[in-house]
């Protein structure tokens, strides 16, 4: 459960970005990809949010590769914004 808390801290990064703010559509088509497919697929539970509960059905190695992949998005944005 510990790598599920890693990857909602890594996402609470994205949370604040909507596709419209990254300019490069490859960037653009990553990030989508990870907040649809990887972080946004359970159903809600009570007042949780999507993200929490799709992290607590996740297991602990796909969650090191989702925080992975979230933070590879972020080096790139930040490459790619300076």
């Amino acid at each position: 459960m510990a790598a599920c808390g890693i990857a909602y801290e890594a996402s609470i990064y994205l949370i604040r970005v909507r596709p419209e703010d990254i300019p490069d559509e490859d960037l653009r088509r990553t990030f989508i990809g990870v907040m649809d497919d990887d972080l946004s697929y359970a159903q809600l539970q009570g007042d949780e949010g999507r993200i929490l509960a799709t992290l607590r059905l996740t297991n602990d190695d796909d969650a090191r590769a989702i925080a992975r992949r979230i933070l590879d998005l972020h080096r790139e944005l930040d490459r790619f914004l300076k």
